[in-house]
């Protein structure tokens, strides 16, 4: 039992009507659906001290999370409330849980139980080694890297799909190498299994592989009383169907979730899966958390408006604690330059008033949208850390198509020349530095055909050769940006990151960027002095939770956190939503969810920016017109602000923003 002192809680008093009434529920099926800010994480908490208090033991419950953190919060919130016993609950996440099951089953799906866990880095050199044992001629097929290959393996496993059905989906260019494909995923598993070991995706797949084991199912089933399960918009297929088996024979679960901030279908979320919770269990019991928390009831207001038209069965809205603040603003600027000087300066109004930088944040859609920005932040000193990534010009596709155009304006350029060439077939950082010694005996010139290439990386080079004479023969970096990515460079994106989409729309902002110069020389000044050396520079600490910066992000990392003041750059339409988003409804509704998410980041204030023009050659500038998303809210939710043109295109005109 708990310890006296921490005994009676009183859960009407501590808990608001809603949630009181979901901790307190009877047996059975329940769906918690929280809205933003509504304090899921204390209904969970106080759902386990609850049944902890009827006398429920504590190795009678389990506790599935997305990350260890956040069990390790809620499991330490029960500790304080009911004391040491509560440590006995099994809570952790999907891949620790499923790792513990294991170490007592192995045996029942051909594994010992001191098998060993592999990373991500691991399944690399393992799946390389599969590739080499098999043969496969790599630079004929033009075969993917081993990121790629393990990419595939885990969609299909956490989606329950066939490997051919995820390249059919996921990576059309793939077709012609399935059956090799096939081949390297099918002794990467041989191998795995006879190593003893397991990848993160191996310790969903055997527990759900265990629980189709009547002796075990029954074994496990019987023990574990009362399922627990956060963030359930987020589970795939594979962890729907653990939970359901799970459930199988007490169908004592609570889940507690929001189906407006299902945003992870990229990576196997099914968002139906939250939906469809009451049609396999017709008999839960449905709660609805509403008050929330965190944002001002104008912010809310200019939500609740967002989801209005979703496929929302659960109707929810949001209603504010906060004392109110202004409304959101809509500002459009000229183009993407105007709108990262508006920000800006609307940060330093911010920090004016009080606010300190660390709370303030500037999301956006994809990684290219923060090249102007960063720029603009750079060039006033504002400190600022990136969740989403590295910055901009540090990336390293960004970086190969730099060393392109440094090698060309400075053929001295020994750093530059090995980067770009170990981009080439069969040329690593041994071949590198040989190849540099031979050319630099001859004045820096690569010829075709060269001697001392190797044989294998001889087609490569004489291209690259052939590249290196076609960029030499223009100065404009737009049109050099250009001819690199059609010399093959998109094609190896695709052949070598996952995520060669957002790779390849970083390097398109890269060439538009680059319109405003005549000059490869002025271009490169430009941009590599405007990246600080070190962090130090622009007086970011180490501890970067420590530190007062300015917060960039992503939509999807910026998830779960919160901030006094938030913008949304980049409205505008094709680039939130995203034009692929187009290509289905389900695409679309989800970047709809994924600006709800967006907004609801945000406690005080919110602004939202779009660029009305953007240049996509030397003579045309297209017009952009405002994201869908914000035409269809209604007008009484947000003021909005037209920025006028600026008199130059660099540096702050300060007039228009007042």
């Amino acid at each position: 039992m708990p310890s006296p002192e921490a005994q009676n809680i009183d859960y009407e008093k501590e808990l608001n009507l809603q949630q009181y009434k979901a901790v307190t529920a009877e047996d059975g099926p329940s769906l918690v659906l929280a809205g933003a800010g509504s304090g899921k994480t204390r209904v969970l908490t106080y759902r386990a001290a609850y049944l902890l208090e009827r006398g429920i033991a504590p190795h009678l419950m389990i506790l599935l999370t997305f990350t260890q953190r956040a069990a390790a919060e809620m499991l330490n919130r029960v500790n304080s409330l009911l004391g040491e016993e509560s440590k006995e609950i099994w809570g952790g996440t999907f891949h620790h849980i499923g790792n513990r099951f294991l170490r007592k089953y192995a045996r029942y799906v051909n594994y010992l139980s001191n098998f060993t866990i592999i990373d991500r880095e691991d399944c690399k050199t393992l799946t390389t080694e599969c590739i080499k044992e098999l043969s496969i001629d790599i630079k004929s097929t033009k075969f993917p890297k081993a990121d790629i290959l393990i990419e595939i393996l885990s969609l299909a496993q956490n989606c329950l799909i066939p490997v051919e059905q995820v390249i059919k989906d996921r990576y059309p260019f793939l077709r012609n190498n399935m059956k090799e494909i096939t081949s390297v995923l099918e002794l990467y598993d041989a191998k795995k299994k006879k190593q003893n070991i397991m990848d993160f995706d191996d310790l969903l797949t055997y527990w759900n592989k265990l629980l189709d084991i009547p002796e075990v199912n029954t074994s496990i089933t019987n023990k574990f009383k009362y399922i627990l399960v956060d963030e359930y918009q987020d589970t795939n297929k594979l962890q729907l169907d653990i939970i359901y088996k799970m459930n199988s024979t007490h169908k004592n679960i609570m889940v507690v979730g929001d189906e407006v901030q299902s945003i992870y279908s990229f990576r196997g979320a099914e968002y139906r899966n939250i939906i469809d919770f009451t049609i396999k269990y017709p008999d839960a019991k449905v709660f609805k958390l509403e008050t929330n928390y965190r944002s001002s009831p104008q912010v809310l207001s200019f939500a609740n408006e967002i989801v209005k038209n979703t496929e929302d069965v659960f109707k929810k809205r949001l209603i504010s604690t906060k004392k109110d603040g202004d409304r959101p603003m809509i500002v459009s600027t000229e183009d993407s330059y105007q709108q990262a000087e508006f920000v800006c300066q609307q940060i330093f109004e911010f920090l004016n008033k009080g606010i300190k930088l660390k709370q303030i944040a500037i999301l956006y859609r994809a990684h290219f949208q923060s090249m102007e920005l960063e720029m603009s932040l750079l060039k006033c000193k504002m400190p600022y850390i990136i969740r989403s990534g590295v910055r901009f010009f540090e990336r390293a596709h960004i970086k190969d198509i730099i060393s392109h155009l440094k090698f060309i304006a400075n053929p001295t350029d020994e750093l530059a020349f090995k980067r770009i060439v170990k981009l080439l077939d069969g040329i690593g950082e041994s071949n590198a530095q040989k190849i540099w010694k031979k050319i630099s005996e001859t004045n820096n010139e690569c010829v075709k055909d060269a001697p001392f290439i190797p044989k294998k990386s001889l087609t490569s080079w004489n291209s690259f050769c052939k590249l290196l004479e076609t960029l030499k023969e223009n100065d404009r970096p737009a049109d050099m940006i250009d001819k690199i990515t059609d010399a093959g460079y998109i094609e190896y994106l695709h052949y070598t990151y996952t995520d060669y989409m957002d790779r390849e729309n970083d390097i398109k902002q890269l060439a538009q960027h680059a319109l405003q110069y005549e000059s490869t020389d002025d271009f490169l000044s430009e941009i590599l002095l405007k990246e600080p050396a070190t962090n130090e520079e622009i007086d970011i600490p180490k501890h970067k939770e420590e530190a007062n910066a300015l917060t960039l992000s992503t939509v999807h990392r910026a998830k779960g956190l919160e901030w006094d003041v938030v913008f949304i750059i980049s409205m505008a339409d094709g680039l939130f939503p995203i034009s692929k988003a187009y290509e289905n409804d389900e695409q679309y509704e989800e970047e709809r969810r994924l600006f709800y998410v967006a907004t609801t980041r945000a406690k005080m204030h919110l602004v939202l920016t779009y660029p009305m023009t953007t240049t996509r050659n030397y003579m045309i500038t297209n017009v952009l017109q405002p994201s869908p998303f914000l035409q269809e809210l209604n007008k009484t939710v947000y003021q909005k602000f037209s920025l006028p043109k600026r008199e130059s295109q660099y540096g702050y005109n300060t007039d228009s923003y007042y």
